[in-house]
């Protein structure tokens, strides 16, 4: 009985490891890195208030830091322009996202991404203030 309980209790510690190590659902919310490719995104809302159809704007993220943005012009024709994009992390681990048009334009974002059942990109607009809703087409 005395080699067992030294046993039992170094089976117990190893099962406590093994539980608080494994991952739920629920800690997986937050992504980063290859989550901005794995989606076409939409923008759905701005500063929580959905938008117009013809508001709506798109963007495609492709590895190696190109992809498209798109949306309707003054016309109601949908249009569609190339973009470079790039990803910096600050010393907190805040992620902001740079998207460069062929026009000489950047617009910077703060970034955060949310995952589980329904992923959602928001974007705040550094220049604006305003956080943009994004979520998979």
């Amino acid at each position: 009985m005395k080699k067992f309980l030294p046993q039992f209790a170094l089976f117990l510690a190893g099962m406590l490891c093994l539980v608080s190590f494994s991952s739920c659902d629920d800690d997986d919310d937050y992504y980063t890195g290859d989550f901005l490719t794995d989606y076409d995104w939409e923008l759905t809302a701005v500063n929580g208030m959905g938008i117009s159809e013809m508001d709506v704007v798109e963007f495609q993220f492709y590895n190696y830091g190109n992809g498209t943005y798109g949306r309707y012009n003054q016309y109601g024709n949908w249009q569609t322009v190339p973009i470079q994009w790039d990803i910096s992390v600050a010393g907190g681990g805040a992620e902001y996202l740079s998207v460069y048009l062929n026009d000489g334009q950047t617009w910077d974002y703060l970034m955060r991404t949310y995952g589980g059942r329904y992923p959602v990109l928001e974007l705040t607009d550094l220049a604006t203030g305003d956080i943009l809703t994004f979520e998979p087409i």
